[in-house]
């Protein structure tokens, strides 16, 4: 019995120092090289910034003049117009060509 519970507390032990190790990488992953370790505030929503989404279709509130934490970007309907394509796939795979559309 006592070599059952040794393993286990060394699997145990492992698995929490390993998911603790991820859970760093993944925050300094997602933060850009050069910031600083503090959480920035979020910035203020300017109409001309792509990363800047103020509405998910969610109930995710945003604050008045403020981006969501969200990823994504957003395109104006005049953005979309300009590229001169009658459907919306290609016209957003003119304005970001990450983007793939496929079917019919």
């Amino acid at each position: 019995m006592s070599r059952f519970v040794l393993i286990s507390a060394i699997l145990l032990a492992g698995c929490g120092t390993s998911a603790a190790l991820l859970a760093q990488d993944a925050a300094t992953a997602t933060r850009p090289a050069g910031s600083s370790s503090q959480p920035s505030a979020p910035s203020a929503a300017r109409p001309d910034e792509y990363n800047c989404i103020r509405e998910t279709g969610s109930h995710i509130p945003a604050r008045q003049g403020r981006c969501l934490p969200v990823n994504g970007r957003s395109y104006t309907l005049q953005e979309l117009q300009r590229t001169g394509e009658p459907e919306l796939g290609r016209a957003l795979q003119k304005l970001d060509p990450r983007i793939t559309v496929r079917g019919h």
